[in-house]
């Protein structure tokens, strides 16, 4: 080969090397580019993340998401999950929740967190795997079988969320469980109510369910589908109609505290004359909650305040007050129950007198019996309720003030701080009132100190002991 053959060989060998070396180096900028913009994104999430900056924190965020989709972020995300901070820990789960679909590999992560021992965390976890949405769909269906029911309830709250129908038969499979704690239950059915209500299978497992509620319970099916508002009304209506009185009791449960239960009013009145006696006082509840709205219920609780049931009559009382806004015969029927030592029902029935004003200032001598033979072991709740109640009427309650100073000597100390409130309301100065009062001021605890010293402040005399 001749010296100017080599030349022009060395030549386009030379410009071939180059030309691969542009094409790599204009192709590898491309790659190498987005890699490195969205390390200095995901670095700079992490500063502001650590920093307690929520404003750096969306920006990063939204710079992250808008290279590649913010996928590289969902490992460094799902390392601070198990972070001690629980403010970091919420807003990884936030974070991933936001980054939507490009985060599906964090599903597991964000199922686990589930059981965060902070409320918040567990709440932000089911919600980022809503906003996954249907990627998340099999873990959360697994997780329905979880052996912590946090994580159960939380999978089914995002379930629900989601509202993908493929998740039905697991929700009723699970549901059907009769091991199932109430707390899960509740989440259980109120998924169902939001996916697929309609569907006569998801109503046969939200009466089977119904069937086996503990009234005593404040979760459960009647407390998940409370949660979906008027939306689930007209079924709960048609429930009040159920063979199963068990049925009938939790449906009337689930209408309870719900506003659109007006539209089950006609169910409601039948109710009202159910030979289950639990559930008219079910149905009474429901109207003690509707108030005003419940008017045409009206004749109907007139009726049954001559209920065989006493416990029936006292809650047929308090409807009628409430939805009538009428004293009498309401009054009547509360003097009753207060004169009634078996009476599960003293503390309410106080309660509601004193809310009705001077008008009922006629039932004072039976609050001041019920104060002498409410039994000792039950419920708190009743004893305070009756004092406190003796307190609002102010001075016409002042034939109560012996039975009250009595009460100052009681065991239960939280008792004691109500009767030591009411003397200070009632406001009747005696020798005794006050030596019951300064003797008050000695023990040690510092709310019944507290309350016998706002009681004897509140006395209409000049020369009043020292209080602190």
């Amino acid at each position: 080969m001749t010296t100017s053959s080599q030349k022009l060989h060395t030549a386009w060998l030379t410009l071939l090397v180059l030309g691969i070396v542009a094409v790599l180096a204009l192709t590898g900028w491309k790659v190498v580019w987005p890699v490195w913009l969205e390390h200095r994104a995901v670095q700079a999430l992490v500063e502001a993340l650590l920093a307690d900056h929520p404003r750096d924190f969306d920006t990063a965020l939204e710079a992250v998401h808008a290279v590649r989709g913010g996928s590289g972020a969902v490992s460094v995300l799902v390392q601070h999950l198990e972070y001690p901070d629980i403010r970091v820990r919420t807003w990884s789960a936030d974070a991933l929740g936001k980054l939507g679909a490009e985060a599906v590999r964090a599903v597991p992560a964000l199922i686990d967190a589930e059981a965060d021992e902070d409320s918040v965390v567990r709440e932000q976890a089911c919600r980022a795997l809503a906003h996954i949405g249907s990627p998340a769909l099999p873990a959360l269906i697994r997780a329905l079988e979880h052996e912590d029911p946090q994580v159960r309830g939380w999978s089914a709250e995002a379930l629900g969320e989601i509202g993908d129908q493929r998740a039905v038969a697991p929700l009723v499979a699970r549901l059907d469980r009769e091991d199932e704690v109430d707390v899960v239950i509740a989440d259980l059915a109120r998924a169902l109510g939001r996916i697929a209500l309609e569907d006569a299978g998801v109503r046969a497992a939200l009466g089977r369910a119904m069937a086996r509620h503990n009234p005593r319970s404040y979760r459960g099916v009647p407390y998940g589908l409370n949660w979906l508002g008027a939306d689930v009304v007209p079924f709960l209506a048609t429930l009040l109609h159920d063979d199963d009185p068990r049925v009938r009791a939790a449906a009337a449960q689930a209408l309870n505290a719900n506003r659109g239960a007006v539209a089950a009013l006609p169910e409601l009145i039948e109710a009202l004359g159910d030979d289950d006696p639990s559930i008219r006082i079910a149905g009474a509840c429901v109207l003690v909650n509707l108030g005003p709205l419940g008017k045409p219920a009206v004749d109907r609780l007139l009726e049954i305040l001559d209920d065989p049931d006493g416990n029936v009559r006292v809650w047929a009382a308090l409807a009628f007050w409430k939805v009538s806004q009428q004293p009498e015969p309401a009054i009547a029927a509360f003097i009753a129950a207060l004169e009634d030592p078996a009476s599960a029902y003293h503390g309410m029935a106080a309660q509601a007198l004193s809310e009705m004003g001077p008008q009922a200032k006629v039932a004072i001598p039976a609050m001041i019996q019920a104060m002498r033979h409410i039994p000792k072991d039950r419920t708190e709740d009743s004893r305070w309720a009756v004092a406190g109640a003796l307190g609002e009427f102010g001075s016409d309650a002042r034939d109560a003030v012996p039975e009250i100073i009595a009460a100052l000597r009681d065991p239960e100390l939280a008792y004691r701080y109500m009767v030591a409130r009411a003397l200070g309301n009632i406001g009747v100065t005696s020798p005794e009132v006050l030596r019951a009062l300064e003797e008050s001021l000695e023990p040690k605890d510092p709310l019944l100190l507290e309350e016998a010293a706002a009681a004897i402040r509140k006395l209409p005399i000049q020369n009043k002991p020292s209080t602190p």
